[in-house]
């Protein structure tokens, strides 16, 4: 029972993990994000790749400089840990 249970949720720490490191490298190469309201996104006829951001609905986000190569490394941890745990409890 024990090897079922870690058998399926090993695909999803291994998804999370691979997650927060393409989240870490995309960091990497961004110095701010811009959000948007979801009332002026849909109020836009035209692509939103040509509508101009208001500043009263502008939501900017910075992230530190620590951030990108935290999470690189906690993905990384989390895919390798979890890629080497099943076989522990699979010997037992």
């Amino acid at each position: 029972m024990r090897a079922l249970i870690i058998r399926l949720v090993r695909p999803c720490v291994i998804g999370l993990g691979f997650a927060l490191m393409m989240t870490g490298s995309t960091l990497l190469f961004v110095d701010r994000v811009t959000l948007r309201d979801a009332a002026e996104m849909q109020q836009s006829r035209m692509p939103q790749i040509f509508v101009r951001v208001s500043p009263a609905t502008k939501h900017e986000f910075s992230p530190p400089q620590w951030m990108p190569i935290t999470l690189l490394a906690a993905g990384g941890l989390t895919v390798l840990y979890s890629i080497a745990l099943p076989r522990k409890f699979l010997e037992d």
